[in-house]
């Protein structure tokens, strides 16, 4: 299993064996998926997402977006979530910092681990 915040170490879905799964923490309001679905995919290992939803979780550094972005306020901002693509999601988006809740992490990860490979590789009884 692989789990990650969006970001590049998700490309290692790459070296996970046929089975695995890969579960990709998606920060608030970013749209952009990048191709870790497809890796996993071409790859014969599940994907899954834990979106986070709750924006209070996150820390946004204003520093990295254009200020002509924040002509209509912070809240505009992140009420219109990230666009699909370009400097902007790289920039602002991707490099906020996040808190995941526990429990819903848990959840996730306990799903995770229910992929095919997982099961093959679980003792039995367990």
């Amino acid at each position: 299993m692989l789990v990650g915040v969006h970001g590049s170490g998700l490309n290692n879905a790459l070296f996970l064996r046929e089975g695995a799964c890969v579960l990709q923490v998606v920060p608030f309001g970013l749209r952009y998926r990048g191709d870790f679905e497809a890796i996993a995919a071409r790859n014969h290992v599940e994907y899954r997402e834990l979106v986070l939803a709750d924006r209070t979780r996150s820390v946004f550094h204003w520093e990295f977006l254009d200020p002509v972005r924040l002509v209509a306020g912070k809240a505009a901002v992140l009420d219109a979530g990230s666009p699909t693509g370009g400097r902007e999601v790289y920039s602002f988006w991707v490099n906020q910092d996040v808190v995941v809740p526990p429990v819903e992490f848990a959840a996730a990860v306990r799903g995770a681990a229910a992929s095919p490979l997982n099961q093959r590789l679980r003792p039995p009884g367990k």
